[in-house]
């Protein structure tokens, strides 16, 4: 039997790290500009922002996303998007990060096929590198 048709949103975690660590003052002034700018995408394209979290590391968001929204290009739109309206509105941003705010990687999972130890053990791997990064030289 083929289906021509998906009925329902699928849910998605994402993580998008950031290049470097972020400073705690700068986590809680972004925190509401990265809430307000997911919500007005997520409008955008009909979906539905589950719920959202910034820490030093990296920003995690739990989506519902329409079938027709491919994971990668969603993504590239908000890191994007993201990226400008943060180091626009924070210009001291640009003193740690130069114009490069995310990293170029990135983790998508479909919820629930993930497991909170795999989830965990693959967060802990990714604030390693992004504490690396943070020694690394200039990004402008």
């Amino acid at each position: 039997m083929k289906f021509r048709y998906v009925i329902g949103d699928f849910k998605y975690l994402f993580v998008w790290p950031f290049a470097r660590p972020l400073k705690e003052g700068d986590v809680e002034r972004i925190k509401d500009v990265v809430g307000d700018y997911l919500k007005e995408a997520m409008n955008r394209i009909k979906g539905r922002l589950i719920d959202y979290s910034v820490n030093n590391y990296y920003i995690m968001a739990k989506v519902e996303l329409p079938p027709r929204e491919s994971p990668a290009f969603f993504t590239n739109g908000i890191k994007s998007g993201l990226a400008r309206i943060l180091l626009n509105k924070f210009p001291e941003l640009r003193d740690t990060f130069g114009n490069r705010l995310f990293d170029r990687y990135y983790m998508a999972f479909t919820m629930p096929s993930y497991d909170s130890e795999t989830l965990e053990e693959l967060l802990q791997k990714l604030e390693y590198r992004v504490e690396r990064n943070a020694g690394s030289g200039d990004r402008r």
